[in-house]
Protein backbone atom coordinates (compact mmCIF):
# COMPACT_ATOMS: atom_id res chain seq x y z
CA UNK A 1 0.00 0.00 0.00
CA UNK A 2 1.37 3.43 -0.74
CA UNK A 3 0.80 7.19 0.04
CA UNK A 4 -1.14 8.40 -3.37
CA UNK A 5 -0.69 11.81 -2.31
CA UNK A 6 2.14 13.52 -4.52
CA UNK A 7 4.50 15.18 -2.04
CA UNK A 8 6.55 17.23 -3.77
CA UNK A 9 6.10 20.13 -1.37
CA UNK A 10 7.84 20.55 1.77
CA UNK A 11 4.63 22.13 3.51
CA UNK A 12 2.60 19.08 2.39
CA UNK A 13 5.54 16.67 3.66
CA UNK A 14 5.23 18.34 7.26
CA UNK A 15 1.70 18.01 6.83
CA UNK A 16 1.58 13.76 6.14
CA UNK A 17 5.13 13.72 8.45
CA UNK A 18 3.05 14.91 11.24
CA UNK A 19 -0.22 13.40 10.94
CA UNK A 20 -1.51 9.60 11.96
CA UNK A 21 -1.49 7.12 9.39
CA UNK A 22 -4.08 4.25 9.56
CA UNK A 23 -4.89 1.48 6.98
CA UNK A 24 -8.35 1.57 6.21
CA UNK A 25 -10.39 -1.04 3.92
CA UNK A 26 -13.12 -0.22 1.19
CA UNK A 27 -15.48 -1.83 -0.42
CA UNK A 28 -17.93 1.39 -1.85
CA UNK A 29 -14.64 3.05 -2.29
CA UNK A 30 -15.09 5.95 0.55
CA UNK A 31 -13.67 6.92 4.02
CA UNK A 32 -16.21 6.03 7.09
CA UNK A 33 -16.61 8.66 9.62
CA UNK A 34 -19.01 7.51 12.69
CA UNK A 35 -20.94 9.67 14.98
CA UNK A 36 -23.80 8.03 17.57
CA UNK A 37 -26.04 9.65 15.64
CA UNK A 38 -24.91 8.50 11.86
CA UNK A 39 -22.18 7.53 9.49
CA UNK A 40 -20.78 9.89 7.03
CA UNK A 41 -19.11 8.50 3.44
CA UNK A 42 -16.55 10.49 2.08
CA UNK A 43 -15.07 9.33 -1.23
CA UNK A 44 -11.72 8.15 -1.36
CA UNK A 45 -11.18 9.03 -5.03
CA UNK A 46 -10.12 5.46 -6.15
CA UNK A 47 -12.46 3.11 -5.24
CA UNK A 48 -12.45 -0.46 -3.25
CA UNK A 49 -9.31 -2.07 -1.64
CA UNK A 50 -6.97 -1.05 1.50
CA UNK A 51 -6.04 2.32 1.33
CA UNK A 52 -3.82 5.01 4.00
CA UNK A 53 -5.71 7.07 6.08
CA UNK A 54 -4.40 10.16 7.61
CA UNK A 55 -5.39 11.68 10.50
CA UNK A 56 -3.82 15.42 11.20
CA UNK A 57 -5.16 17.18 14.54
CA UNK A 58 -2.87 19.94 14.34
CA UNK A 59 -4.67 23.19 12.26
CA UNK A 60 -3.23 23.08 8.95
CA UNK A 61 -3.23 26.65 7.82
CA UNK A 62 -5.17 28.00 4.67
CA UNK A 63 -2.37 28.77 2.83
CA UNK A 64 -1.36 24.79 2.80
CA UNK A 65 -1.87 24.16 -1.57
CA UNK A 66 -3.76 21.09 0.57
CA UNK A 67 -6.15 21.17 -3.64
CA UNK A 68 -3.13 20.81 -5.68
CA UNK A 69 -2.43 17.21 -4.08
CA UNK A 70 -5.58 16.03 -3.30
CA UNK A 71 -9.09 16.41 -4.00
CA UNK A 72 -11.89 18.63 -1.80
CA UNK A 73 -14.53 16.17 -0.57
CA UNK A 74 -16.26 17.78 2.01
CA UNK A 75 -15.61 18.73 5.45
CA UNK A 76 -17.09 17.44 8.62
CA UNK A 77 -18.21 19.04 11.81
CA UNK A 78 -18.31 17.10 14.84
CA UNK A 79 -20.11 18.50 17.77
CA UNK A 80 -19.13 15.51 20.46
CA UNK A 81 -17.06 13.16 19.00
CA UNK A 82 -16.73 10.90 15.88
CA UNK A 83 -14.35 7.74 14.73
CA UNK A 84 -12.84 6.83 11.92
CA UNK A 85 -13.63 3.34 11.14
CA UNK A 86 -11.71 0.74 9.55
CA UNK A 87 -14.02 -0.57 7.00
CA UNK A 88 -16.05 1.78 5.08
CA UNK A 89 -18.85 -0.67 5.59
CA UNK A 90 -19.37 -1.63 9.57
CA UNK A 91 -18.51 0.26 12.25
CA UNK A 92 -15.07 -1.09 13.40
CA UNK A 93 -13.52 2.89 14.74
CA UNK A 94 -9.43 2.67 14.90
CA UNK A 95 -9.26 6.13 15.96
CA UNK A 96 -11.45 8.96 17.66
CA UNK A 97 -12.00 12.17 15.85
CA UNK A 98 -13.03 15.25 18.73
CA UNK A 99 -15.39 18.58 18.42
CA UNK A 100 -14.40 20.81 15.28
CA UNK A 101 -14.93 20.91 11.78
CA UNK A 102 -12.05 18.46 9.73
CA UNK A 103 -11.67 18.68 6.01
CA UNK A 104 -11.58 15.52 3.70
CA UNK A 105 -9.06 15.11 0.87
CA UNK A 106 -8.83 12.09 -0.77
CA UNK A 107 -6.46 11.27 -3.82
CA UNK A 108 -6.32 7.88 -5.36
CA UNK A 109 -7.30 6.06 -2.65
CA UNK A 110 -5.16 8.00 0.35
CA UNK A 111 -7.82 10.18 2.88
CA UNK A 112 -6.42 13.13 4.48
CA UNK A 113 -8.87 14.35 7.23
CA UNK A 114 -7.70 17.51 8.61
CA UNK A 115 -8.57 19.77 11.74
CA UNK A 116 -9.74 22.83 10.88
CA UNK A 117 -11.23 24.35 13.59
CA UNK A 118 -13.47 24.50 16.42
CA UNK A 119 -16.17 27.11 15.07
CA UNK A 120 -18.91 24.24 15.04
CA UNK A 121 -22.52 25.78 15.51
CA UNK A 122 -24.44 23.73 18.76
Amino acid sequence: MKNTIKKKNPTINGVLRNAECYEVAADIGSLRIDTPDAAFFFNNGYGDGKHLAYICRDKVPFSVPLADYATFQNVCEIKTKATISAYDCANAPVCELGRGRWGVYSSGGTTLVIYWDDQVAD
